[in-house]
């Protein structure tokens, strides 16, 4: 019989690698009741946004796989250090970017560029703020900017 754990506890149970990534991206606030669970699998559901963690949302998905069937993890990466950050430019305006922000990366919509190139007004789920580029670097930039330009009324690239 499978004893009930709490995500943190099943978190904690995912092989070397997988385990630091997890708890790095934990998040109690995503879903976390406080309620235990009874497998490792609706541990790694449960815990975090997949689609907003640095490794995505088809990493997760695999290692929620593995954590039914014991099949094959996915290939770790070597970790953050093989991208590289760079600040944001006018070029980033109505692509969905990766930034670090408050000791996370976070998905954001770029919406526009001070005319001094110090600030940039981004999406962060439903909130429009403005952030200070220099403390706010590209971590990578996502795909579907066109669903992206469209949601936010962007124009298109190059008009």
């Amino acid at each position: 019989m499978t004893k009930e754990k709490t995500i943190l506890e099943w978190l904690e149970e995912l092989p070397d690698g997988y385990r630091e990534l997890a708890l790095k991206n934990y998040d109690p606030e995503f879903c976390d009741t406080g309620i235990n669970i009874f497998d490792l699998a609706d541990a790694v559901m449960w815990g975090f946004s997949w689609s907003a963690s640095p490794e995505g949302f088809e990493f997760w998905k695999a290692v929620f796989v593995w954590g039914w069937t014991q099949g094959e993890l996915p290939p770790l990466s070597e970790g953050e250090e093989m991208k590289e950050e760079r600040l944001v430019t006018r070029n980033e305006i109505g692509k969905l970017i990766l930034i670090r922000f408050k000791d996370r990366i976070e998905e954001v919509v770029v919406r526009s560029v001070s005319p001094n190139g110090k600030f940039m007004k981004v999406n962060i789920g439903h909130e429009i703020i403005w952030l200070d580029i220099g403390d706010h670097p590209i971590w990578d930039i996502l795909p579907d900017t066109r669903r992206v330009r469209d949601l936010c009324g962007l124009p298109e690239e190059g008009k």
